[in-house]
This record gives structure tokens, sequence and C-alpha cells, in this order.
């Protein structure tokens, strides 16, 4: 199958629009490529908290964005299906309706801060969620999603983190990441990262997780990466 399978309509400078399937404008670290994200894998709420986790976030709708270079502003808003069973089919008529707001607060080159936010909704239909629930969990009801971002970038110094809380009926996981990276004679870069998720499994572990890193730079797009991370072992209630 396809992984990504979209037609972008280019709207000059009213944005544009992007129907087919592909990852819905949801939170920052999901956004952005791999060859941008310091570490070797996304944070654990990341991969967790975002929509078909199953299928690697990919959803089949459509989506409007505005983003303009003249402009400290980004803005998304966006319908999906809500409930897949298998690539590309959904099982119902409910939709997965997404938004995401960035707004640039300081931008001077190569010195700037970013602060934004996400947001989605949809009605589930009987629904495993396996990196939420217990994996033979089947869930029914509303699922609403958001999260706050900040990235700052300083000469060769990088900060970024956010929070992210799904709230299923009356239930709530949650977790967040921040992570931050010094860049020195160009090609070496040196990072630190902590992370926490929670979920709403009564058999997993809580705990943060802490983590050191270091990058060297090739060409371009292309580096090696390597990291270590360590969590305390058992379940944290």
């Amino acid at each position: 199958m396809f992984q990504d399978a979209y037609a972008d309509v280019r709207l000059k400078s009213y944005g544009s629009i992007r129907a087919g399937r592909f990852v819905p404008d949801f939170t920052l670290q999901r956004m952005q490529p791999d060859y941008e994200i310091p570490v070797l894998e996304r944070a654990i709420v990341i991969n967790s908290l975002i929509h078909n986790e199953k299928q690697m976030a990919r959803e089949t709708g459509v989506q409007y964005t505005f983003q303009r270079d003249s402009l400290p502003l980004h803005f998304s808003i966006g319908i999906f299906n809500a409930n897949l069973d298998k690539p590309a089919h959904s099982k119902d008529n409910y939709l997965l309706y997404t938004s995401r707001l960035v707004y640039k607060i300081i931008d001077r080159g190569n010195k700037w801060l970013n602060i934004g936010g996400s947001a989605a909704y949809r009605h589930l239909d009987k629904l495993t969620l396996t990196t939420i629930y217990k994996a033979d969990s089947v869930i029914t009801g509303d699922d609403f999603r958001w999260g706050f971002e900040t990235q700052l970038h300083w000469n060769n110094f990088e900060l970024q983190g956010e929070y992210v809380q799904a709230n299923i009926n009356r239930n709530k996981a949650y977790g967040w990441y921040a992570l931050t990276n010094y860049t020195f004679l160009k090609k070496y870069q040196a990072v630190v990262l902590t992370e926490k998720y929670t979920s709403l499994d009564p058999a997993s572990n809580n705990n943060e997780w802490y983590g050191l890193g270091f990058n060297y730079q090739i060409s371009g797009k292309t580096k090696m990466m390597a990291d270590l991370k360590t969590q305390k072992s058992g379940i944290n209630l």
C-alpha cells in the first residue's frame, strides 16, 4: 500500500489544501521529518497519543494549512476518517477533526522562539487503543486530545518540549518530553532529554525516562546518531 498518497492545491498567499492519505497536522514532533529530530525515536507520548498509531498516524481526509514566510503564524484545520478497521477504510461515518496553531514570538534570523498548540476530536466506535489501554480493551465514546508545544533556537543551542493529553470519556492519558541539544564545530551535536508518559494500562511503567545522545553530521540531511536512555523499573501508580 502507499504510506502517503495525496494532492496539494496551492492558494498563492492564502495557504494550501491537501487531500488524500497523510499524517494530520497534530503535535510538533510528529510533523517534524526524521532528520530534524536530534534523537533516534520520537517521544513515547507522541507515538502513543497520535491518531491511528497502528498505521503510523496516517489518515484519509482533507486539510487546509495557512503559512506565509512574511507572517509569524502557522494554522491548520482538517477533517479525516475517524475509525479505521483497515488502511484507508472507515468502519462508520464518524469524523476526526484536527487543528494546530503555532506563533513565532521571536524571529531574529538564527534566533527564534515558537509556541503553539494542537487539538483534535472524534467519536470512538468500538476501537482498540493499544498504546493507551490494555490490548484487549474495546472503547466507545468521546476522544478529545490536545497539547502545547514550544521550540527555541538560539544560534547553536536548541530546546524543544511538548505536553500532550488524551481525554477519553472520563479517563485521561498524558505525557510530556523535553530535549535540548548543542551543535559545536558545525558537525557535532550533544543531546540531553527527558520524557514521561502515563497510559491507562495498569501494567505499564509510568516512570520518567532520562537520556543522552550524540550526533555526527555527515552532509546535508545525513547523520550518524547514538543515544542512551534509562528508566527506573517497576510500575509507578
